[in-house]
């Protein structure tokens, strides 16, 4: 992935000296126990089912602005991905390929078919694989911000990224450059949301799970691109700070799946965030009927 750590260097100059206490979550949501513990959100009543998965550095209450406007419509399901959130740290691998087989399990046991599965940033990329590997359990998949293909990063990147995100400096300097993906509209809880993501990355191996995800191959999950079985839709905010051409990108995703493409031109990397009432509209919308670009 091709992420703009550049910036990171002034967030680093301004964190490095600044780190707060650490403080210890708890988990008044629900666990599904796989090889450890996945958390997750359940909210709402209907026929239409939703799972919504994180990116890299997230966790399912980054959601909570969309899941009210779905919840009206049918039962959410919001996903801590493996070793983020309140979900364990004693998984063996971090991957999108990982989170794409804790996903298959959660749905398989859970017998949940005819699923809107949403797939923000790395977390796309586990989607990709859900919609090519098992069309049975989802109906369509919506890739937010969607990093899906590897690209190279620099020796310089690496670096960057192996010294800035560990102890003690690197919980904080991840909580600001959380705070920098937001670009046009600050949510109402990004000041919570963001201190929560703090919390849980000072908890024991957190930053070297944040590492490993950061470092970690799609090549398992960015093969399938060409061999969705189910509708895609893209969703990407158009001054996201993570690419270096948003537009170029969601071009280049959608030609690859056929899928319908959106750009909410305002929004940075979480346009789920920052315009969650036009993205539930969007994701709502039939398959074949929907517009490209346009709301």
């Amino acid at each position: 992935m091709t992420y703009k750590f550049l910036r990171i260097n002034l967030i680093l100059v301004s964190v490095l000296f600044g780190c707060m206490s650490i403080f210890s979550q708890t988990s008044e949501h629900s666990s599904f126990a796989l090889n450890g513990k996945i958390s997750y959100i359940m909210k709402g009543t209907g026929a239409q089912t939703y799972i919504l998965l994180p990116g890299i550095g997230e966790t399912k209450e980054g959601y909570l602005p969309l899941i009210q406007e779905l919840e009206t419509r049918g039962v959410v399901y919001s996903l801590d991905i493996r070793g983020q959130g309140d979900s364990s740290s004693d998984f063996t691998s971090f991957s999108a390929f990982d989170v794409a087989m804790d996903v298959i399990q959660f749905l398989d046991e859970k017998k949940l078919k005819n699923t809107i599965l949403v797939g923000s940033s790395l977390s796309a990329a586990s989607a990709v694989y859900i919609g090519a590997e098992r069309s049975d359990l989802v109906k369509k998949i919506v890739l937010s911000g969607p990093f899906v293909r590897d690209h190279d990063i620099s020796f310089g990147i690496k670096t960057m990224i192996s010294i800035g995100f560990r102890y003690p400096w690197g919980a904080k300097l991840w909580k600001a450059y959380y705070e920098d993906l937001h670009i046009t509209v600050k949510p109402s809880d990004l000041s919570e949301q963001s201190e929560r993501i703090y919390n849980y990355l000072n908890l024991d191996k957190r930053l070297s799970i944040l590492r490993e995800y950061l470092f970690s191959s799609k090549a398992g999950c960015e093969e399938k691109l060409d061999s969705i079985k189910v509708p895609v839709v893209i969703i990407m905010g158009g001054k996201d700070p993570d690419f270096e051409n948003p537009v170029e990108e969601l071009d280049w995703i959608a030609g690859i799946t056929n899928g319908q493409k959106f750009l909410f031109e305002n929004s940075g990397h979480y346009p789920h965030r920052e315009e969650p009432k036009r993205f539930a509209e969007v994701i709502n919308l039939p398959f074949k009927s929907m517009n490209s670009n346009k709301k």
